[in-house]
């Protein structure tokens, strides 16, 4: 009988681990480019902030629907969002970006119900704030600006202020309280609604808009002089798009052109040559989101489509054989295919042992178990509690 019921507790923690290993696959040969994290995160808003810093996504502030935001929230897997405080310092704003440097998070202007803001402040925890500048940096207030650390300083670049709108201004800091200008009327055309990436040693900016929508591809190894690598990419005019580096090569995916909105994804090696990946990615057309590299994986978060608020969150990881750490497919599996899976199992093995005569209290019992370990290591994988 002993025997009996260690060859059934064998048989459950077998069939368990054949699921944990096929689940991942499976899900990546289903969607073998972007994978649904979330659609349902405790925050939905577009043009936020957003990093990933010790270990964590994070994302601050934003729109969320007419209604601005200086909350800031952490994920470890982008499934399972938690506060760090529901209203930071810093006060209310969008249209403003995050920063990694000297191993602190910063943020940087943006706006609010008023206008723009021109102060600068950093944090640990993403829990408590403190103000390097209040203002008066030397680059005017401003939103929808360019951002990147490069070459020991981070840098802010063009943008638009109410008071003179756009700009293609370009500025530098080691601290976040004394900024330097690079250039005051940089190559490119004053713009708005660009983002910036470091790539090949140099920093980059595309597209944008200025009342014009640009599909032009610049880079500048100084901050100062600018090259034109060239005037008309080969995806559409377009604003308002997420991009990142990632894979050694540099991204520009969805966005707004002059139809609508968009959902298609490009890359490049050079700035000059694009390579489209799809016209149609599976997450739908969108503007305003953010996109971040965390784990190995490159992250869409959030952003507004024609109609609603987004509080989604999408990963995609390069192609090879090896999966992507715990928890992405699991996490986006536990509740809907893995669980119920396991649950059908050990109920087929109950009924089989009742009807061959053979159920017993131990048996019954270790089953049960079986189940509730798999559940919680499952659950502990994703950084959710362990029931």
């Amino acid at each position: 009988m002993k025997k009996l019921m260690l060859n059934r507790l064998l048989l459950v923690f077998v069939i368990c681990s054949m699921l944990l290993a096929i689940v991942p696959v499976a899900s990546a040969v289903e969607n073998p480019t972007w994978i649904k994290a979330t659609d349902t995160a405790p925050w939905a808003r577009y043009y936020f902030a957003s990093c990933s810093y010790a270990g964590k996504l994070w994302i601050f502030g934003g729109n969320s629907g007419g209604v601005l935001n200086n909350d800031a929230w952490w994920s470890i897997n982008g499934t399972t969002w938690y506060l760090a405080n529901v209203s930071c310092a810093w006060g209310v704003r969008h249209e403003f970006s995050a920063l990694v440097f000297d191993g602190k998070m910063w943020i940087i202007g943006g706006s609010d119900y008023v206008g723009q803001l021109g102060d600068v402040w950093w944090s640990t925890d993403g829990a408590d704030w403190h103000q390097a500048l209040a203002g008066g940096a030397g680059w005017v207030a401003r939103g929808t600006y360019a951002s990147c650390v490069f070459n020991g300083s981070m840098w802010l670049m063009g943008g638009w202020w109410d008071a003179i709108g756009m700009m293609n201004d370009a500025w530098y800091s080691s601290d976040g309280i004394n900024w330097n200008m690079a250039n005051a009327t940089c190559a490119w055309s004053s713009r708005r609604m660009t983002p910036a990436v470091v790539y090949d040693n140099k920093m980059w900016i595309f597209a944008g808009f200025d009342g014009t929508v640009y599909n032009d591809t610049w880079y500048s190894s100084d901050g100062a002089e600018w090259i034109q690598a060239t005037p008309a990419a080969n995806w559409t005019a377009r604003y308002a798009i997420q991009s990142a580096v990632y894979d050694n090569k540099m991204w520009v995916m969805g966005g707004v052109d002059v139809i609508g909105l968009l959902n298609d994804t490009w890359y490049s090696t050079d700035g000059i040559n694009w390579t489209q990946t799809t016209a149609l990615a599976n997450w739908s057309a969108r503007y305003g989101g953010n996109t971040e590299i965390f784990r190995n994986s490159m992250w869409i978060l959030g952003g507004a489509d024609i109609a609603v608020v987004l509080s989604e969150v999408w990963y995609t990881y390069k192609a090879h054989p090896t999966p992507p750490a715990p928890p992405y497919d699991i996490v986006n599996n536990l509740t809907t295919q893995i669980l119920p899976i396991m649950i059908i199992i050990a109920i087929l093995l109950i009924a089989v042992t009742a009807a061959t005569g053979n159920l017993d209290m131990p048996t019954l019992l270790g089953i049960l178990a079986c189940v509730i370990i798999a559940m919680v290591v499952l659950n502990l994988l994703a950084g959710n509690p362990p029931i």
